[in-house]
């Protein structure tokens, strides 16, 4: 077998090195991994989607232990709404535990009417969850609701989109409150003239239309600090698993020798960063909603291409297309740059900076891929694979 055959195997496949090994008859690990050519570029990009992958994994691996039925050493890596972990609380019918990638419900999402507990009943009876950013399941807000650390990422995934979520309805509410303040005082104006205000259906239409702004702004908000919440447990139950130097096979994520802790940090960033984080995670979660994000970000790439004299074409592209030709742009400037704080100063709205700025001359590869995408092509940079893979044995 040729080494293009075998590195066509482990890098663009995915098969195992170790299957290839016998695959070809290779007497060792090592010269399998001798035969795979992979280039630089190669290299660079699989390590920066890496930390994700192995993240986004970890969740896999609990659904993989509740179908072997290693209930116990699920059980002692989750907790609740409270902060408790839960021994015995997986469901023993496997079927009814539905893994997301954010945590756990063994009620298979079938008991949302109860999941909220009611501190005015006298019973204990729960009631209806409450809606919010997930819905009307929306399991942030449920009593029976799962997670621990292996559901970090996920987590991480909820908490960027809600704040965005509760950034766009703050945008929106600030409009609102301006709109009303402005009728309420023609409407002040027009008594003290005594003359009829002939706007009083807008001013009342404003106000209720703020009203419902504001309603979703608290739901917004209170899930985002339910899932900052259980993001900040999960990260004391992993820390209290580092100190004890837990055993191989628990659900801790991969550290350092010399990590002793861990921290969750809440930073402010730049709008396009901000979009860009929320549409990278539906590279890697099912449950990722880029939709509005990815929509919001190609209108600052195709901003950022007329800038640069570039024909903006993002808004030609389908849903799909926008999130994946939009993270490749991104990730190419990254790559290019090895700073995001210069990605997001190029993408900004009101930036004077352009490529040129930065050494990016007209001749440079990085302008005619930029050109091929930003005009609407969604080609996975697979064009830039120059390897001739033969199908030699």
């Amino acid at each position: 077998m040729s080494a293009y055959l075998i590195t066509a195997f482990i890098r663009d496949a995915k098969i195992s090195p170790e299957i290839i090994q016998k695959l070809v008859g290779h007497s060792s690990l090592v010269m399998t991994i001798y035969y795979t050519k992979v280039e630089a570029e190669t290299i660079r990009d699989e390590l920066m989607n890496a930390e994700e992958r192995i993240v986004k994994n970890q969740a896999n691996r609990v659904e993989q232990m509740i179908r072997q039925r290693k209930l116990d050493e699920v059980n002692s890596e989750i907790f609740n709404a409270m902060g408790d972990i839960n021994i015995g609380s997986i469901n023993p019918i496997l079927s009814s535990n539905s893994v997301m990638d954010y945590g756990i419900c063994p009620n298979g999402r079938t008991q949302c009417s109860t999941g909220n507990i009611d501190v005015n009943s006298n019973n204990g009876l729960g009631t209806q969850v409450p809606s919010g950013y997930l819905g009307s399941e929306n399991c942030l807000q449920c009593k029976y609701f799962l997670t621990g650390p292996s559901f970090l990422g996920g987590l991480q995934m909820l908490i960027n989109e809600t704040s965005l979520e509760c950034k766009s309805v703050s945008i929106r509410m600030s409009d609102l409150q301006s709109e009303v303040k402005t009728l309420e005082n023609e409407e002040y104006k027009a008594k003290k003239l005594g003359v009829a205000f002939n706007k009083a259906f807008q001013l009342s239409s404003s106000l209720n239309h703020y009203q419902q702004e504001l309603s979703r702004f608290e739901n917004f908000s209170c899930d985002m600090i339910m899932a900052v919440r259980y993001a900040m447990n999960s990260v004391t139950l992993l820390n209290i698993n580092i100190s004890k130097n837990s055993p191989k096979g628990s659900f801790d994520l991969i550290t350092a020798q010399d990590v002793t802790g861990v921290e969750l940090q809440l930073n402010e960033v730049s709008e396009y960063m901000h979009l860009d984080i929320v549409c990278q995670s539906a590279s890697y979660y099912q449950s990722s909603n880029p939709e509005k994000a990815s929509l919001n970000r190609a209108q600052l790439i195709d901003l950022f291409a007329r800038k640069n004299g570039f024909d903006a074409g993002m808004f030609a592209l389908n849903k799909k297309q926008l999130v994946d030709v939009g993270n490749q742009i991104t990730n190419m400037l990254t790559a290019r740059f090895r700073s995001f704080s210069k990605v997001s100063e190029l993408m900004e709205k009101n930036s004077l900076i352009t490529l040129a700025d930065l050494g990016v001359n007209q001749t440079d590869e990085l302008n005619e891929d930029l050109k091929f995408l930003i005009s609407g092509n969604d080609n996975r940079l697979a064009f830039k694979d120059k390897s001739n893979i033969t199908l030699e044995c």
